[in-house]
């Protein structure tokens, strides 16, 4: 019988006042979630400037203020305090070590046996959770009093589950008088599971077990698990990511879990596995049962096979390279004809696209199915990179099976965008620097490509690696290092430590920046070029996504910058993958480079428009139309997009703007600030 979570809850919360405490969130570091995560981001980086922590809260400086008035009246007690620096923003300041760390090690259990259910999507996936690990029936009473909501509120979480279970061919079962229960296959409820309970914050998700982690897995010893697997990973001469190691560890304790409740895997995949991995197998299996008491059929041994494939750097199948060669010679054909970049002599990026490739076919053949965790961070940060890819690879691999989904376009986009930025020529560097990913060679690549780009006279990375192997670096290993810049939190970090997002945002670059005694730039505006007044409208009555569309391919075309067929080339990309590049602002464009020149068109709408199922209230639309082989242009034009997407005040300017006049204006002067 498989573990009931939400009579487990249930029966736990004797005292209904702490419950619904716990259910508002209250029971936290500083009295509220919000609190909490303004200083984690100030804790953990050189500084913090109030619009930035006023942006990633929706909230204003003002408030910020006070918010951090309220921590400060909390760390007053305990050794610390956050101060402000001008032209720098908010910083901690420790004024007794022992006191502080006491403080935060003392509030490191609090909470954890109770799960944060403050917002609509942590209790989604609490029921998300309860119903894909049970195997009977749960009642509509036991989840609304699990999670403390009415019964409309239920009915519409219980609809939303429903078109979640059916993205992975699951079904939830209503029975009158008994309730709800999930039917389909035990892979399946898995792949929901580790898609949409566990959560993969990529900053913390590699380092250990999170209390939330902990308590999707009572009844395992996960630290015990965790040794099991390392060491027979270790002796079988293994690698992995810290990312990879993270998920193989998940998957690995879902298995454990299941077959603990009476639930395994019905089926596996076949596959071919080298000695290396059979030696790990086996001796995971083996220490697995000993360890939790179960046996592990020949099914599940197939499962965990699978995954350790999946998050594991081994050649799966054997595969011949250089099969792809052709392959990845027509895809840098595309990209130089279409967009101007000459990668064709790149070792490197042949030899990243080649394994690469060969490693997603092989995934492919053995049905493992890998979702891109930074998918979304890529479609936004690099979008000409996202772009070049999506549109080369979709016509080189337009067969099946030889097709690429978006997940792993986005990989393919990173190898391309740090081959573009290695393009940028470099002075020698003067200060040495650690660069900490957990996240895989690609990603790691490409965000060394971006910091030699931005600060390639003045730094040279001394080493890439991981959490865990900085975590086993000596004082001797870092001598003559200047700071690190990581992904990962570092604590009692032995250097100067700039904490960073993987796509290296605005904000990042700044504190790096100013690490660096600030690195000047000088800029030419060409935002007059792509811009003109018969190119710009304004929307006043709620229009369609069609309608706004055909309405900008009229007034390229009535200009002589594109032709009849560029409306339906224009709906192919929008089949492809979503173009917002966020709420309030999409870019559509065409599959191909086509234009007679590098034009866009606007549309700013006084009515949000439904523009894709995750974006309904986008009310900019540029409409890109591009010259093949315009790469300058490209580039510029790409970058001022990325500028206007990551500046929530400026996109609203541009919608107040009186005018195509005003409008051109506001952009310039953007343009200026970043000259």
């Amino acid at each position: 019988m498989a573990h009931n979570v939400i009579n487990a809850r249930t029966q736990t919360n004797a005292n209904a006042h702490d419950a619904k405490a716990y259910a508002r969130g209250s029971l936290t570091l500083f009295g509220q979630k919000r609190l909490d995560a303004i200083f984690e981001a100030v804790r953990h980086s050189t500084y913090s400037p109030a619009a930035r922590l006023a942006k990633m809260h929706g909230i204003t400086d003002r408030t910020v203020r006070s918010d951090i008035a309220r921590i400060n009246n909390v760390l007053e007690n305990h050794g610390a305090y956050i101060d402000i620096k001008r032209g720098e923003g908010y910083h901690l300041v420790v004024q007794d070590e022992q006191l502080y760390e006491d403080f935060i090690a003392s509030t490191r259990g609090r909470g954890a046996g109770e799960p944060d259910l403050s917002s609509a999507d942590d209790r989604i996936r609490f029921l998300l959770n309860a119903l894909l690990m049970a195997d009977d029936y749960q009642s509509y009473d036991q989840i609304a009093d699990a999670i403390y909501v009415g019964e409309n509120t239920l009915q519409n979480y219980i609809r939303q589950i429903k078109d979640i279970l059916a993205d992975y061919d699951l079904a939830l079962l209503v029975k009158a008088g008994f309730g709800v229960k999930v039917l389909g296959r035990e892979d399946d409820r898995r792949r929901c599971f580790m898609d949409r309970v566990v959560i993969r914050n990529m900053r913390s998700y590699v380092k250990g077990f999170s209390d939330d982690e902990t308590r999707l897995f009572p009844d395992i010893d996960l630290g015990s698990l965790e040794r099991i697997v390392r060491g027979h990973m270790e002796h079988s001469d293994i690698v992995t990511t810290d990312y990879g190691f993270k998920n193989l560890l998940m998957h690995t304790a879902l298995m454990v879990s299941r077959i603990m409740h009476g639930c395994p895997v019905e089926t596996s995949e076949d596959a071919e596995t080298s000695s290396r991995v059979s030696l790990f197998l086996e001796g995971t299996c083996r220490d697995l049962e000993r360890e939790f008491g179960i046996s592990i059929c020949e099914a599940e041994r197939g499962y965990l096979l699978l995954h350790i494939l999946s998050n594991t750097n081994l050649d799966r199948l054997g595969i011949d390279n250089q099969l792809f060669r052709s392959d990845v010679d027509a895809l840098l054909e595309v990209v130089v004809q279409n967009y101007g970049f000459d990668l064709r002599d790149d070792a490197e990026l042949k030899r990243n696209l080649l394994m690469h490739l060969s490693s997603t076919f092989s995934s492919k053949d053995l049905k493992i199915i890998k979702k891109n965790p930074l998918l979304n961070t890529i479609r936004s940060s690099f979008p000409l990179a996202f772009e070049i890819a999506l549109a080369s690879t979709s016509k080189v691999f337009d067969t099946e099976p030889y097709t690429l989904s978006e997940d792993e376009v986005g990989y393919v986009a990173l190898h391309i965008g740090a081959a573009i930025e290695r393009r940028t020529p470099r002075n020698r560097p003067l200060h040495k620097v650690v660069l900490v990913c957990g996240s895989g060679n690609s990603i790691a690549s490409m965000l060394e490509s971006r910091l030699l780009t931005y600060f390639g006279d003045r730094i040279t990375i001394a080493r890439s690696i991981s959490y865990r192997e900085f975590c086993e670096l000596d004082a001797a290993n870092l001598a003559d290092t200047a700071f690190v810049v990581t992904t990962v939190p570092i604590e009692h970090c032995p250097l100067p430590r700039v904490l960073v997002d993987f796509s290296l945002s605005a904000q990042d670059t700044e504190t790096i920046s100013r690490m660096l005694n600030s690195i000047e730039e000088q800029a030419t505006s060409l935002v007059g070029a792509f811009f003109d007044q018969e190119l710009f409208c304004h929307i006043t009555k709620p229009a369609g996504k069609g309608e706004v569309l055909e309405k900008l391919c009229d007034m390229l075309r009535n200009q002589g910058i594109t032709d009849e067929s560029f409306l339906s080339s224009v709906l192919e990309r929008e089949a492809l993958s979503d173009t917002t590049m966020d709420p309030l602002f999409a870019i559509p464009h065409s599959l191909s480079p086509s234009s007679t020149k590098t034009k866009v068109a606007v549309a700013l709408l006084d009515q949000p428009l439904d523009w894709s199922a995750g974006s309904k209230e986008v009310r900019i639309v540029f409409l890109l139309a591009v010259q093949a082989g315009d790469r300058v242009n490209i580039e510029y034009l790409y970058d001022l997009l990325l500028s206007i997407t990551n500046d929530r005040r400026l996109q609203h300017d541009i919608l107040s703007s009186q005018g195509f006049a005003d409008f051109l204006a506001i952009l310039d002067r953007k343009a200026q600030e970043h000259a």
